[in-house]
């Protein structure tokens, strides 16, 4: 194989002569590997340790960003090890949607208000230089600000990084969290209106035409998902998540869901009716570790089942797993938050270890003298930061996820500086080959492959003409090649000590440059580039976003004379309530 600017340039049986020959008698040739569902910033720093376990691009789709255009440019500027593209985020366009009816503001140090979609540089509604008095107050007690009654928006930290951000109501937290509600991420914890419901999806959309690939929805972490996914207690989808699904249907994107642990009647079952009736684009994250859990028990079997006779009848329906017997969250997601239901969830206490002592549950509320249900709800309190590994997953299930035809391999990661977190982020694909092609020979290196590059590619591959030519070792697409050794290829990290080298992938090149070479990271090279999704609707654009003074004052959403009903996407795009 000859490599020419970036690009493959010939494979050939015959001799190739350039600058600089490898020999790879004994190893594996490999399209680079492909991550599309990992958390965090796209750092250098970060990817200093995935390259080494053969990643050469990764996607934030499930939580997904908002302002991507702004957020991608930064990244870009910073510069990248390996490639990036990121989800428009529910979550954020959501909590959008939520906040205006308390008008927030955001406010930078000398306390004028700004524009957090032009002037936010990161993902969600990130912003720096935020007066830390704050935190616990609304502006509306701060002396110096009662005459402006508005509530700042405040960051969420974990792990020392802004990784997620919430927009709800100080003041309002107190109540809140007092009902157990999740501060990570959610709004508050109410139903969405008609208008509310418009502005979601207009900011969700304003993603899409600004750089997404997908819909990213991190339902698991959100009051959408308890509130806003269903209709009551009915196994039929809200009009708002239908609006989602006919946005991602209008764009030929995915969704890309994180999912919720609800009995599965409730759960996957009507998301996947209504794809089926509009024949949409849908991704379901880390099967096993969602449908696994839920209060009746582990159907992560019947997910996948269903799912797979979806994909046999030819729908764009698409699925994944990471080969990891533990979960990681936080204490204050709501689908792990009721520890009554743990027992049928499959979660015993003693198997839930806190990351930053890596002691379980049941030791801390031994050494605190509570009960364990006590030491639970202890976690769960604002500023809840008690991030976890939950070792849960039955390892049949996680086989029969992981050797089905359609399933994709992720890490599902988080960015961490600290070394702390799940082992995951740094050594899941070396340990699934590991696992699945060497010692229990469940897969062959090609299908395991498969599930590493194009498959992972495929779910999103429409979305830009970038991604287009990647995931597979063709003359003219991206040389993003991984060389690993069937031999010896093997995750290092583990949950004592995840912030570890993968082993047995001697090279790694990103768009034809070296980022491993011998076994080492090659220093001071930044090859990567961000992936811009290229989206465009069929027909006319269906949302067009207000003027900055309109999303700074909330007069997007004052009520209108009208009343009409919106009804899924179509009633959207008519209804006299939207300008």
């Amino acid at each position: 194989m000859g490599i020419l600017k970036g690009k493959i340039a010939a494979i050939t049986k015959s001799p190739l002569h350039g600058i600089e020959e490898i020999d790879c008698t004994g190893l594996v040739v490999s399209p680079g590997f492909v991550d599309i569902h990992y958390h965090g910033e796209a750092k250098a720093a970060a990817q200093f340790y995935r390259v080494r376990d053969g990643i050469t691009t990764s996607a934030d789709t499930e939580a997904g960003g908002i302002n991507l255009d702004g957020h991608l440019q930064q990244i870009e500027k910073k510069g990248l090890i390996a490639n990036h593209f990121i989800s428009s985020s529910v979550i954020a366009g959501h909590n959008f949607a939520i906040s205006s009816r308390k008008n927030y503001y955001i406010v930078n140090k000398e306390q004028q208000i700004v524009n957090y979609v032009k002037q936010s540089p990161g993902r969600y509604l990130v912003f720096e230089n935020v007066p830390t008095r704050y935190w616990d107050q609304p502006l509306s007690d701060s002396k110096e600000n009662q005459s402006l009654d508005k509530t700042l928006i405040s960051p969420t930290l974990m792990d020392g990084e802004v990784t997620y951000h919430s927009c709800y109501n100080v003041s309002d937290a107190v109540e809140t969290f007092s009902q157990a509600t999740p501060p990570m991420a959610t709004g508050n914890f109410t139903k969405l209106n008609e208008h509310e419901s418009y502005d979601a999806l207009r900011m969700i959309e304003w993603g899409l035409q600004n750089g997404g690939t997908s819909i990213g929805l991190l339902a698991g972490y959100d009051a959408f998902a308890y509130e806003d996914k269903l209709d009551s207690a009915k196994p039929v989808l809200s009009n708002f998540a239908k609006g989602i699904h006919d946005l991602a249907k209008a764009y030929n994107c995915p969704v890309v869901e994180h999912g919720i642990q609800q009995p599965f009647a409730l759960g996957l079952a009507p998301t996947l009716d209504y794809v089926k009736k509009i024949n949409g684009r849908y991704h379901y994250c880390h099967v096993v570790s969602t449908a696994g859990h839920t209060p009746e028990g582990d159907k992560s079997k019947q997910a996948v089942d269903l799912i797979e006779k979806l994909i046999s009848d030819g729908f764009h329906i698409s699925y994944e797993m990471y080969p990891w017997d533990a979960a990681s969250s936080s204490a204050s997601a709501p689908y792990w938050a009721d520890i009554k239901q743990w027992p049928t969830q499959g979660v015993k206490p003693e198997n839930v270890i806190e990351i930053a002592s890596k002691k379980s549950l049941v030791q801390i509320a031994k050494e605190n003298k509570r009960t364990i249900e006590a030491e639970w709800n202890a976690w769960k309190m604002p500023p809840s930061k008690s991030v976890y590994v939950l070792h849960c997953h039955k390892q049949d299930s996680l086989d029969y996820a992981l050797t089905h035809p359609h399933c994709c391999v992720i890490s599902d990661g988080i960015t961490s500086f600290t070394g702390s977190g799940h082992p995951r982020r740094n050594g899941t694909f070396a340990r699934f080959l590991r696992q699945y092609t060497r010692e229990r020979q469940l897969l062959s290196i090609p299908d395991a492959v498969r599930k590493m590059t194009t498959l992972p590619l495929s779910v999103v591959a429409n979305a830009s003409e970038s991604l287009q030519h990647k995931g597979q070792i063709i003359v003219g697409y991206d040389a993003d090649i991984t060389v690993f050794d069937p031999k010896k290829v093997t995750e290092r990290a583990t949950y004592a000590n995840p912030q570890q080298f993968s082993a047995g992938i001697p090279y790694v090149l990103v768009n034809g440059q070296f980022v491993v070479r011998n076994n080492q990271n090659v220093p001071g090279v930044l090859p990567g580039r961000v992936i811009y999704g290229q989206l465009t609707a069929k027909g006319r654009p269906l949302i067009v976003m207000p003027s900055a003074k309109e999303l700074i004052c909330g007069t997007a959403t004052k009520k209108r004379k009208s009343q009409t009903t919106i009804t899924a996407m179509e009633d959207i795009h008519s209804s006299n309530c939207c300008p």
